[in-house]
């Protein structure tokens, strides 16, 4: 209920703040999703005077937490997110407690608990045709410029869309590549989190969904409609993922390897398999390696470095998956230069619906492949994936499969 600023603690409001501490807790406390309560969000780590720090650790790490015992005393609380603790004791900090990491990389820094990760993208056509003229379509107009989360947002996004892909040719490209973007660096971020699992001991993407249209963090936009990120946090939330710690993937100049993590967040272990490849354009095998391990419950281990001198940076990609109990239950890719300076091939996309399966069919390897409706209200089991040549099936759970499109990153 409290965010980001200072609360004058007056008699009457710390009155106020009681009654609604009790009315909320009681109305939700009985629900198995209740993990814990915590006093608010970004109010402990903003600049206060004297009296204001007063003021917040009285509200904060007395009222609060009081009110809570009388009406839920089993459940934990926990004064701000981020937070060390309480006390404006370092309360960002990468060290202990939670801390946030919005529109910037951490995944290196060790977080003890990510409590919010993630950067901005934009919906889909669709939904921003909702607030714009066909005038204000324009990543830099005012209306697009009006519906950012602060001033720094949009140069942000551009500076990491420049980064990774080469411009795109329209507007509606630019919301997809944005979007992509979205999804693929949190997908790093989270990956990385678990692979420092026993240090990092728990990460949330921030969000969930929009209280209007606009650029958000957000993986489900303000008219319900699914972002990429929504699929990809569906991948590297799985309980048993494989990731490939790219950044060893070298850049020019250096010398190329990889190196592949199991993380298990179950309580048993587990038998897998990792099998991966290393792929020219036309996706053929020019070496390729299956290591069969046990991953411990709850841990993440790591495989050992490959060194991969042989690889073509531009024109060469690595593929891997992951199998247990004689079935792939992972398939992803890795490039060795970012997405704008590999040399993809046109990859053919095409797509035909066979009863309540969309099947997309690729001559080539593509990347980020999205599979949308006219109306862009489509739900399938999987979304914005990778893929060899061949074919692959979805599942339609949700929308009419009518005005099919596809495309990928080659797009």
């Amino acid at each position: 209920m409290f965010a980001q600023e200072a609360y004058p603690l007056t008699p009457s409001f710390a009155r106020e703040v009681r009654a609604e501490v009790e009315d909320n807790v009681r109305r939700v406390r009985h629900h198995p999703c209740v993990a814990l309560w915590c006093g608010g969000s970004q109010v402990e780590q903003e600049g206060r005077s004297a009296r204001q720090k007063a003021d917040h650790i009285r509200l904060f790490e007395y009222l609060i937490p009081q009110a809570l015992e009388e009406v839920d005393p089993d459940a934990c609380y926990w004064p701000s997110s981020p937070s060390s603790g309480g006390g404006f004791d370092d309360p960002n900090g990468w060290d202990r407690g939670d801390m946030h990491a919005v529109g910037e990389d951490h995944r290196e820094s060790g977080a003890r608990y990510a409590s919010a990760f993630g950067m901005e993208s934009w919906p889909c056509l669709s939904t921003v045709e909702t607030f714009t003229q066909p005038g204000d379509r324009n990543l830099s107009s005012y209306v697009m410029d009006r519906r950012q989360p602060s001033e720094e947002s949009a140069a942000r996004m551009a500076a990491r869309l420049q980064k990774r892909f080469l411009w795109p040719k329209d507007f509606e490209s630019a919301l997809y590549a944005g979007q992509l973007l979205q999804a693929q660096e949190a997908r790093r971020m989270a990956e990385g989190f678990r692979q420092n699992r026993g240090r990092c001991m728990g990460a949330l993407y921030w969000h969930l969904n929009d209280c209007w249209p606009g650029a958000s963090c957000s993986s489900i936009d303000y008219t319900g409609r699914w972002k990429a990120l929504h699929y990809f946090a569906r991948r590297f939330y799985t309980p048993v993922l494989l990731s490939c710690q790219e950044d060893l993937m070298g850049r020019e100049g250096t010398e190329r390897g990889l190196r592949f993590s199991v993380a298990n967040e179950t309580r048993a272990p587990r038998h897998v398999l990792v099998k991966w490849a290393l792929r020219d354009q036309r996706s053929q095998v020019r070496r390729e390696e299956t290591i069969a391990l046990t991953v411990p419950p709850l841990s993440s281990v790591w495989l050992d470095p490959i060194a991969l001198p042989e690889a073509n940076p531009r024109a060469d990609f690595i593929s891997y998956e992951l199998w247990e109990n004689g079935g792939r239950t992972s398939f992803a890719t890795a490039l060795f230069v970012p997405a704008k300076h590999y040399s993809f091939l046109a990859p053919g996309l095409a797509c035909r619906v066979e009863e309540d399966e969309i099947v997309v069919t690729a001559r080539a390897y593509a990347q980020g492949v999205e599979i949308q409706n006219a109306g862009e209200d489509l739900v399938l089991d999987d979304n914005y994936f990778d893929m060899l040549p061949g074919e692959r099936r979805v599942k339609i759970l949700r929308g009419e499969p009518r005005g099919l499109r596809v495309r990928s990153v080659y797009s």
